[in-house]
């Protein structure tokens, strides 16, 4: 083959490649530039599933859905069958009042034809993240090492609803601890806060959480005066 057609060819092969990246990148909708950081987060709700143990030696399933815009914790739900209908099922209870215009998850194939069918009957578009590579995902798999961290390492689960009241309680106290990816601003965000008053003594009170395992910190406030 002569040199000419063999580096004509070799471009022709490049640019397929690059354009191939290209779609791939945008298909799963994980870009770090600009456009992601500005609209993605938004309009993209990641989920993910993992597995805890009870203290009798149950195998239970959590299922989990975020919000990149705020970090939030949308759902979680926990059982010791998952099928396809349920998880499409606890995704339209968690979704069903402002569906995101994406939902990302992994692989498994838990998330068969009949979740995909009843969330684009929402108009969500489900996206699957590429094979082993979890960054793809990566808020969702980082705050799995937290609720692990910070939660299920430390307490004994002894079924179902255990397991999903004692989440529940943690998300409530993830929600209005600071992060520093939102500004030490937690993820309900300032406005959602109780308005600040006041403090009349500069002892700090400590609200145990989860039994003590964490705490709520904050200065008394004054008491509004009454009507006159």
């Amino acid at each position: 083959m002569p040199a000419s057609s063999r580096s004509s060819a070799g471009a022709s092969r490049r640019a397929r490649s690059r354009s191939t990246a290209q779609s791939t990148w945008s298909v799963v909708a994980v870009n770090p530039g600009e456009s992601f950081s500005g609209t993605m987060p938004r309009r993209l709700g990641p989920a993910t599933s993992f597995t805890v143990v009870t203290v009798h030696f149950r195998t239970l399933y959590r299922f989990v859905v975020t919000s990149l815009e705020r970090r939030q914790i949308v759902h979680v739900g926990v059982t010791a069958h998952p099928t396809g209908a349920w998880v499409a099922q606890r995704m339209i209870e968690a979704v069903s009042d402002t569906p995101p215009r994406y939902l990302l998850h992994d692989r498994d194939s838990i998330y068969d034809a009949r979740f995909r069918a009843r969330l684009r009957g929402l108009g969500v578009r489900c996206i699957c993240s590429p094979p082993r590579a979890p960054q793809a995902n990566a808020i969702c798999e980082r705050l799995v090492g937290t609720l692990r961290r910070d939660c299920l390492d430390h307490v004994l689960l002894f079924g179902e609803r255990h397991a999903e009241r004692i989440l529940r309680e943690y998300v409530r106290y993830y929600h209005g601890r600071p992060h520093r990816s939102l500004h030490a601003q937690p993820p309900a965000g300032a406005r959602w806060l109780a308005p600040g008053r006041a403090a009349t003594s500069r002892e700090l009170t400590a609200t145990p959480v989860l039994g003590g395992l964490h705490h709520r910190y904050a200065f008394p406030s004054a008491r509004p005066s009454p009507p006159p």
